[in-house]
């Protein structure tokens, strides 16, 4: 074959081959552009100018203001619902709405117009007292996070509405009987002794000597014990039974080790949302709720074939040895049954009782 021949061939080639293969051009065509994709934000935002490689101005669509790349929003929002943070952009907002409304200011709000709405509200709810007899005064205190020591006195109507009487921080004061029944006394007078039917707190050492004292001085009104109360103080003295207190510390231990594992938990989540087991995941027990034994044991007896398929399957997760060790315990799962059990008739009677609607009766049916 001659040097001629060789050319055309090779020419040939060359044109087969740029044939079969797609220019650059088209080999990117169609490809989806790179990049993080844009945040729910710019639902809201139309993007201008480019400041910097992917970087651009943005405007507001719902009226004139701008943002350069400098500009940020506070507390690092990134969706229009975290969206506070321009007075400006709210009041341009408002006038193209209505031009002739200005918005409140801030003192407006917080003083004049709450308190006028609070006037209004105490008004209301004392014209309504005014036609009612019958009435039940309830009360109880407790001490918040911040270690402040708040009572409530609540009146109840024989339609059961509830008001909200009196919210008071006896913080500085001894909480003897003999105070308590003062304050009590103080509401009494102001709504009228003689329309006061019962009253009804809880069990503690104090309140029951302000029970006596005001019977004495008031023997019309009845002295009522929180039914619910004396119900939670059963549970109290069960979950303290050495029996219980074991199974509820295991509890926690199940529940802060899969909370605080970052391993752990999200293979744990993962397993429950494939198998499709519904509830809220696991509850420590703690002593401030009244049914929170209940709904602790409920948590992991909700999760048990989780918990297991974790121990049998997923032993690499498990880097703290005692998790094995209680979920293969000896009677560990027929123990949390029973528990469960008797928690479960504690916590239905309670909630009953806690409802609105509640009577005397449902008390007696709760109890029998």
């Amino acid at each position: 074959m001659d040097a001629s021949n060789d050319l055309v061939i090779i020419d040939n080639v060359k044109l087969v081959i740029s044939q079969v293969q797609p220019s650059k051009s088209n080999k990117n065509k169609g490809k989806s552009v790179g990049g993080r994709p844009l945040g729910e934000i710019w639902l809201h935002f139309g993007r201008k100018e480019a400041i910097l490689p992917e970087k651009f101005e943005a405007e507001y669509k719902y009226c004139s203001a701008k943002w350069k790349k400098a500009d940020t929003l506070s507390g690092r929002q990134t969706t229009m619902k975290d969206f506070y943070d321009s007075t400006e952009l709210s009041e341009d907002f408002v006038k193209k709405l209505n031009a002739t409304y200005n918005l409140p200011s801030q003192d407006y709000l917080s003083g004049r117009l709450f308190e006028g709405e609070l006037t209004n509200v105490n008004e209301n709810i004392q014209m309504d007292l005014s036609k009612q007899n019958n009435l039940t005064l309830s009360l109880d205190g407790w001490t918040s996070g911040n270690h402040q020591s708040y009572w409530n006195f609540i009146i109840l109507t024989p339609s059961c509405k509830e008001y909200l009487y009196q919210l008071s921080n006896l913080l500085l004061d001894s909480h003897t009987a003999t105070y308590l029944a003062k304050k009590i006394e103080n509401i009494l007078e102001q709504i009228e002794p003689e329309r006061i039917s019962a009253i009804v707190s809880d069990n503690a050492a104090n309140v029951c000597k302000t029970r006596r004292l005001i019977k004495d001085k008031y023997p019309h009104i009845e002295s009522v014990r929180c039914i619910s109360h004396c119900i939670n103080l059963i549970a109290n003295n069960i979950v303290n039974h050495v029996f219980v207190n074991h199974l509820l510390i295991q509890i926690n231990i199940l529940a802060s080790f899969f909370h605080n594992s970052h391993l752990a938990g999200a293979k744990f989540n993962q397993l429950i949302k494939e198998s499709g087991i519904k509830g809220e995941g696991f509850k420590s027990y703690c002593k401030t709720r009244w049914v929170i034994s209940s709904e602790s044991v409920n948590s992991v007896l909700n999760l048990k074939s989780i918990i297991k398929k974790m121990v049998e399957n997923h032993t690499e997760y498990l880097t703290n040895t005692r998790i094995k060790a209680i979920v293969n315990g000896h009677n560990f799962w027929a123990d949390l049954n029973i528990l469960a059990f008797i928690l479960n008739l504690l916590r239905k009677a309670i909630l009953a009782l806690e409802a609105r609607k509640t009577t005397l009766t449902d008390c007696f049916l709760n109890l029998t």
